[in-house]
């Protein structure tokens, strides 16, 4: 028999199995464009990770100085993306 629980921390499903942990993304709104098609993934570090299926956004990241501006009125869908590392941030 498979022992299976799963609890929702900060709006994020997490499935355990056994004792380990599964993260699954959570459907949003995308910030960019306003899918409502589009999924956060659980912050794996100073960012959160979008995955929109519009082909203007598709997946990028939005760090924390960002989402502060956002959450200070910032306007994200007059923002554009920058390449850091490799991976797709949103700037304001």
């Amino acid at each position: 028999m498979r022992d299976e629980r799963q609890a929702c921390v900060g709006g994020i499903v997490i499935s355990f199995v056994g004792m380990q942990g599964v993260i699954h993304p959570t459907p949003v709104v995308c910030p960019h464009c306003k899918s409502a098609r589009a999924k956060r993934m659980p912050r794996p570090g100073d960012y959160d990770e979008y995955q929109c299926p519009t082909s203007t956004c598709r997946t990028f990241r939005v760090d924390g100085t960002t989402q502060q501006l956002i959450d200070n009125g910032a306007d994200p869908t007059k923002g554009h993306f920058v390449l850091r590392g490799g991976e797709r941030y949103l700037q304001i």
